[in-house]
């Protein structure tokens, strides 16, 4: 089914033959289409670990409708104020969609704390490379992967109450400048393979990139650690018990931990390689 030309009808008044909905600590995700050969490409989008839920109550709907045949465009409505987007192809309405399901996880998620960064893995141990977008922290895990690391996530490090690491895999998104759009490169495209059980966390990178900035990098104490991962997590005042507590139980150990600005991802890539594999350094 095919919405009529014109303005982006109001979700109520369509009739949509697809419809799917899935849970992740304890969120429930809804997911309507008005032509249903887009379910399947959507649900691909669902965050990492979604499993289906048909008959739980909706914690969000997602509402995605084609309007006009010739010259195609794709709106997808969200939440209960109903904000539309509006986009001129499929991929970007899917690409928005995956991005927004998995931060509307990230805010609600029932005994879990996420935290904007790149989290790989060496042996049993978890790294994590905290960090906004922009920072460089993808092609950073990118360049770890390529050394032999193991994936977990280049967006969010999910920690339960425990204080342990869980996967939260997605394809990476690369720029190659900061004007051009995201490129998304699967993990396994890379030969890498991808994390499975939670860790603890054996070391963290507080970096950034800066065009031509020699790597230097300072430690970090174990203050400033546990501040820098308040900073970097999700509903961090909404749930601030909550979060301070998780992240203190996450460090409690020998975790180690330098910061300083980068340049190329590979020299400190190969830099981060060394220092996990001495465990005097």
């Amino acid at each position: 089914m095919t919405a009529p030309a014109g303005r982006a009808p109001r979700p109520d008044d369509l009739v949509w033959p697809a419809q799917a909905r899935v849970t992740l600590y304890g969120v429930c995700i809804g997911l309507r289409v008005a032509n249903p050969d887009h379910l399947a490409p959507l649900l691909a989008h669902m965050p990492y670990g979604a499993e289906p839920a048909p008959a739980q109550p909706v914690d969000r709907m997602y509402s995605a409708v084609m309007l006009n045949r010739g010259q195609p465009t794709y709106h997808l409505s969200t939440g209960s104020r109903r904000t539309t987007q509006r986009f001129d192809d499929f991929e970007r309405l899917a690409r928005a969609f995956a991005a927004d399901a998995r931060h509307f996880v990230a805010l609600r998620a029932q005994h879990r704390v996420f935290i904007h960064a790149g989290v790989i893995a060496f042996g049993d141990q978890a790294i994590l490379i905290p960090g906004r977008t922009l920072t460089g922290k993808t092609t950073l895990v990118a360049e770890l992967l390529r050394a032999g690391a193991t994936y977990y996530s280049d967006e969010y490090a999910v920690l339960d109450e425990a204080g342990w690491v869980h996967p939260f895999a997605k394809a990476l998104s690369i720029r190659t400048t900061v004007d051009q759009p995201q490129t998304l490169v699967d993990a396994a495209t890379l030969g890498v393979p991808g994390g499975t059980v939670p860790l603890r966390i054996g070391a963290v990178l507080s970096t950034r990139y800066v065009s031509g900035a020699r790597w230097r990098p300072e430690p970090l104490s174990a203050g400033h650690v546990a501040l820098c991962l308040f900073d970097n997590a999700i509903a961090a005042r909404s749930r601030f018990a909550e979060v301070c507590r998780v992240i203190s139980v996450a460090l409690d150990g020998r975790i180690r931990a330098w910061h300083g600005t980068r340049g190329e991802a590979r020299q400190v890539a190969g830099w981060m390689v060394a220092q996990l594999s001495d465990p005097g350094a």
